[in-house]
């Protein structure tokens, strides 16, 4: 058997569709596989271009792949097959076919069928596009630093609330971008945070036009796949409201409401703490 005809049939018994272009692009060789995954005879295949074949939006998506490898270089690239029954993702890599002399006279195209993939990272970029538009959009400022520290996400409300543009934060360790104040203030919880253990901070927080608020921050910790903290998330939420209502809640039950003179309990809980501080005194 001759060499060429066993190189076609080891073409034909490889699962994938695979073909030969010359530098017209020109298909002027497929294997058995290509044959039908085009749904085609050769005598309806050979001799065409690939535009002529499949239309111009398939050689605009091949075009650049095509040229790289007349260039002598592997190129690959993807596209949504729509002359199947059930419109599938492939991916199809180009790669140059050199003469004796080094230069390239044509080139292969081998397909590989990557739809589940395809599909699966549109349906993951589509779901982190919300995400991210739902981070942007809360009302409540949210911040992601890695484990230096250094600020990697800050959203709208972060920026509204400190007056700084993200230009300003991002890459920059808290207490650069912050202050050293606010940072030994919070450097606690990022720590307790980064060591794996979710934290919280409630603290009175100057907000531009609206006062000093009580607000809460919660401290989430974020791992990877093996479990190891990289980072931690972090969530501003106004809890003023809450808090004025659980003052005036203590105080209700301290204080005699028309009197304002203290409770019995009150009165117990208060003599209780001072002996208690006089016997560790």
């Amino acid at each position: 058997m001759k060499r060429a005809a066993v190189i076609e049939r080891l073409v034909d018994a490889v699962n994938l569709p695979i073909g030969r272009w010359d530098r017209e692009i020109r298909l002027v060789f497929c294997n058995a596989p290509y044959l039908a995954w085009a749904g085609r005879s050769e005598l309806q295949l050979l001799g065409r271009t690939l535009e002529q074949l499949y239309g111009a939006q398939a050689w605009g998506a091949a075009q650049a792949s095509f040229a790289a490898g007349f260039a002598g270089r592997t190129a690959s690239y993807e596209r949504l097959l729509t002359h199947l029954d059930e419109p599938r993702w492939i991916r199809v890599q180009v790669f140059p076919e050199f003469d004796r002399k080094a230069e390239v006279q044509a080139v292969y195209t081998v397909a590989f069928d990557v739809h589940d993939f395809v599909t699966a990272r549109q349906a993951l970029e589509a779901a982190r596009a919300r995400l991210s538009q739902f981070a942007e959009n809360i009302p409540y400022p949210i911040t992601y630093i890695d484990r230096d520290c250094r600020l990697i996400f800050v959203n709208r409300a972060y920026q509204l609330a400190t007056g700084m543009d993200a230009s300003q934060l991002l890459g920059r360790h808290i207490g650069e971008a912050r202050g050293d104040a606010l940072w030994a203030r919070h450097r606690p919880y990022y720590e307790q945070a980064l060591g794996g253990e979710a934290a919280e901070f409630t603290r009175l927080v100057e907000l531009p036009g609206q006062g000093a608020r009580w607000m809460r921050t919660s401290y989430v910790p974020d791992r990877d796949a093996g479990g190891t903290v990289v980072g931690v998330y972090s969530m501003l939420v106004d809890v003023h409201d809450l808090k004025l209502r659980q003052q005036q809640l203590e105080r209700s039950i301290e204080r005699d409401p028309v009197t304002e003179v203290l409770s019995r309990r009150a009165i117990i809980d208060r003599i209780e703490q001072a002996l208690a501080d006089r016997r560790s005194g």
